[in-house]
């Protein structure tokens, strides 16, 4: 008989992740936010945070700080010019600006973490995913 895997806070915090980037994606219509090309036009498309992931993790698993742009835009752009695309950010999208900027508040004095934390999390967000897909 097999073993199960034992299921981590780590593998709850990935699958959260997952959908919150599948959920921007969804969202922005595939659609870089920058350069404006779909992932019609052959670009692949990739989940892109405005706050790093390793700035603040419960911050990374809402949409809100997830943005769709295109692998050029991602690599070449957001990556390589961070003073000018936040600057972009910020101008193109002040109201999700301003939320990020409370929710990173609001996460600052929560203390969570573990199995349980990203557990519930995870099945808030497959709801809220199940729910927004009809």
């Amino acid at each position: 008989m097999r073993n199960k895997k034992k299921v981590t806070a780590a593998t709850y915090y990935k699958r959260c992740l997952k959908i919150a980037c599948d959920m921007a994606k969804e969202r922005d219509n595939y659609t870089c936010q920058h350069c404006g090309q779909g992932r019609n036009s052959g670009k692949q498309m990739q989940a892109s945070h405005v706050i790093p992931k390793s700035k603040c993790k419960h911050l990374a698993v809402n949409p809100v700080n997830i943005k769709c742009l295109c692998s050029f835009c991602h690599r070449w752009w957001w990556h390589l010019s961070p003073a000018e695309s936040g600057e972009w950010f910020i101008g193109k999208f002040p109201k999700r600006w301003a939320k990020i900027k409370k929710l990173k508040e609001k996460h600052k004095k929560e203390i969570a973490g573990g199995i349980p934390f990203w557990r519930s999390k995870w099945e808030e967000m497959k709801k809220q995913q199940r729910h927004e897909r009809g």
